[in-house]
């Protein structure tokens, strides 16, 4: 019977990349290596193979059906033997500085699009509701540069900024909402 891949569709880690796997303690790990290929130097554009050193990166994947799902990253650093400056190598799951894929921020902001608390959400996308507010706080709501010729305003009992009442501005046409004022 033929078995499908799942792991580059849904993850961006392709199959060959993953060098061993196993669980523990109902957390399913895999370790995860990426071939030596040339790399571009970000800051004199030379390219170079050369290998400086290795760290091991934790990256969160998100929950399967049996766990949550870890990738223990051996990331290569490389050197560029001509200006002496040292870099991580590319990858296509995780950004720098970041222990959550790439995958796993986007499955998290498809959440925010439904109805379920942020503590839901932490729980869905394996990562702590601290993480989930301030993913949050990075949308956005453009403001519009030309009002409609009616403009809808209502007040609801909320508890933003301190007070007590915001107050909704809404075009009555297209119900859409066009503004949310503190007080």
């Amino acid at each position: 019977m033929p078995t499908t891949d799942y792991t580059e569709f849904l993850h961006n880690v392709k199959q060959e990349f993953i060098t061993n796997s196993y669980e523990l303690d109902g957390t399913f790990i895999f370790d995860i290596e990426l071939p030596v290929t040339p790399h571009i130097c970000p800051k004199c554009g030379e390219t170079t193979e050369r290998i400086k050193d290795y760290r091991i990166r934790t990256v969160k994947f998100g929950k399967v059906q049996r766990g949550p799902l870890i990738g223990k990253y051996r990331q290569r650093r490389y050197i560029c033997p001509h200006c002496k400056n040292s870099f991580a190598e590319n990858n296509p799951f995780v950004r720098k500085h970041m222990q959550l894929s790439i995958t796993n921020i986007k499955m998290l902001f498809d959440k925010l699009t439904e109805s379920l608390t942020y503590t839901a959400i932490a729980k869905e996308c394996d990562t702590s509701i601290t993480t989930v507010l301030r993913y949050c706080s990075m949308i956005t709501i453009p403001k519009l540069k030309i009002l409609p010729t009616v403009i809808g305003i209502d007040e609801f009992k909320g508890n933003a900024e301190g007070y007590q009442y915001q107050v909704n501005l809404t075009n009555p046409d297209t119900h859409e909402i066009l503004d949310i004022l503190p007080k």
